[in-house]
């Protein structure tokens, strides 16, 4: 099969265009840069999804899209990238009969407690904001002409190579003795290992049946379970404080104009939270994966000691 790709060049885009390769697909990736491949299974096509004069040819003989591309740091960009982007690329398919998987985010719920795919949509910044923008559009479309899709909508996404540092200063956080719990035993942690989700990708995109639905996906855990499992990767075994959550949440507040400081309002936010988001509905399809949290934390810790 003929698959594009936008994000391929993305932490999680380039582990699912090597998994499509070896399945033996040919993957044409979407990339701003001029490149040549080595692989002739990949075909580099040179163009930006937020200027729609370089998506011209994109989808010709393309029979699925999985598109990974987004932008979740720069806010000056999330519009042109997260809502102008797919705003272009459904111009470019122009009524083509294809195949459509789209990355998005769980955070496009914004706050709650237990979370399903039925929940409203509240999301609370710009990058959420953005993000259920273009799966709007995405699914106005899909409406109107009949288009095969489906939307996974993954938690924080963790994995050896990650950008997103943040687990990797928690782990440190808990490896070196540093670690606080804050408020009560029932607070959660949501995390997913980046080969869960490409795991995701692939087999919601395999059956038609699986596609014209929205997908969550998200290994939660209690942080009590989390911390055990750093600590049996790291070989520590620290006893940790349990402190309430209130001081500390004052106490962040004063000391957030600190560069660097690691007690910050948000991650007090997200040591104490209890949400959930449970993936009963890609179960209830047969989807499952090796690329456990535990898996996906044993081999990510393993990568920050080379």
């Amino acid at each position: 099969m003929k698959i594009a790709v936008t994000g391929g060049e993305g932490f999680i885009g380039r582990k699912l265009v090597r998994k499509l390769v070896d399945a033996g697909h040919s993957v044409r990736l979407l990339t701003r840069k001029q490149r040549q491949s080595e692989d002739s299974s990949i075909e580099y096509f040179r163009g930006d999804i937020t200027r729609p004069e370089t998506l011209r040819g994109y989808f010709e003989d393309i029979e699925r899209l999985y598109h990974c591309c987004g932008e979740a740091v720069d806010k000056s960009r999330m519009r042109a990238v997260n809502v102008n982007g797919v705003e272009n690329l459904i111009n470019e398919l122009d009524e083509k009969k294809i195949d459509w998987i789209q990355l998005s985010s769980i955070g496009v719920y914004g706050p709650g407690a237990r979370i399903t795919e039925l929940t409203r949509p509240r999301p609370f910044n710009i990058y959420e904001r953005t993000k259920l923008e273009g799966d709007q559009l995405l699914l106005n479309y899909a409406g109107r002409n009949h288009l095969k899709y489906a939307i996974l909508r993954p938690s924080i996404v963790f994995g050896e190579d990650m950008p997103n540092q943040s687990l990797f200063q928690l782990v440190n956080m808990i490896k070196r003795g540093r670690f606080l719990f804050i408020g009560g035993r029932e607070s959660m942690v949501n995390y997913v290992y980046v080969g869960k989700v490409v795991d995701a990708l692939i087999f919601i995109s395999k059956d038609p049946k699986y596609n014209e639905g929205i997908f969550n996906l998200s290994d939660d855990v209690r942080l009590e379970d989390f911390v055990a499992a750093v600590q049996a990767c790291t070989g520590t075994s620290y006893r940790f404080m349990r402190v309430p959550k209130t001081p500390v949440k004052l106490l962040s507040q004063l000391l957030n104009v600190i560069p660097g400081n690691p007690l910050t309002p948000q991650r007090v936010e997200a040591l104490s939270h209890m949400t959930c988001y449970p993936q009963d509905k890609l179960q209830s399809i047969g989807f499952k994966s090796d690329n456990d949290l535990f898996r996906g934390l044993e081999s990510t810790i393993a990568s920050m000691a080379k």
